[in-house]
């Protein structure tokens, strides 16, 4: 997957005079000339300073931005990729969870099962999907439990997060974008094992 782009963005009053200005009045460019290859089977990382553009870039790739503000465009595998295959193929795990309080985990992933996966799938054959997904995200002993919020206890803030991950890997997905702290997904992990 590669972007060479040029983002720009609407200039705010007051602005500091070392953000490099397009030719268009009244734009700030944000990211300029940007390239990068992911291989198929990597794990790629964005790391940067605070404001230094890491959501930014990740929202470009994702094509969760105005299309107005982007310059360029994204290949895969030397292709343009278009936005509507985009969303069929890829999963975009917010920074923010958000999910259903009322829940349970199992829950949770069936409900989305029901909207990724395609129709043609049997509700046996969702079932054992939402199951794999349990099994892999390291949230069996607590598949049962209910997600519940802050006033109640319910999942712990890491087993959220892998939830969060679960509906949006759900349907298979061959690109994946994801925010978290360093350090999250490794001690996570090895707590679930």
């Amino acid at each position: 997957m590669k972007l060479p782009a040029l983002l720009c963005q609407k200039e705010e009053p007051g602005s500091s005079d070392s953000e490099v200005e397009s030719k268009d009045s009244g734009m700030k460019v944000l990211l300029n000339d940007i390239s990068g290859e992911a291989r198929e089977g990597e794990i790629m990382g964005v790391l940067g300073a605070s404001g230094s553009g890491k959501s930014t870039l990740i929202d470009a790739l994702a094509d969760r931005i105005l299309k107005g503000s982007l310059k360029g465009s994204v290949t895969l595998n030397n292709e343009v990729l278009e936005s509507k295959l985009l969303k069929v193929i890829s999963a975009y795990v917010m920074q923010d969870d958000l999910l259903f309080p009322m829940l349970t985990v199992e829950e949770t992933l069936m409900f989305s099962a029901e909207f990724r996966l395609p129709r043609s799938l049997s509700a046996s054959e969702k079932k054992a999907r939402v199951q794999a997904v349990i099994d892999q995200l390291g949230l069996r002993n607590v598949a049962k439990t209910v997600i519940s919020d802050e006033g109640h206890r319910g999942v712990s803030g890491g087993e959220r997060r892998r939830i969060s991950i679960g509906t949006d890997i759900i349907h298979y997905p061959i690109v994946f974008f994801f925010f978290f702290k360093s350090g999250f997904w490794i001690g996570e992990c090895r707590s679930s094992s």
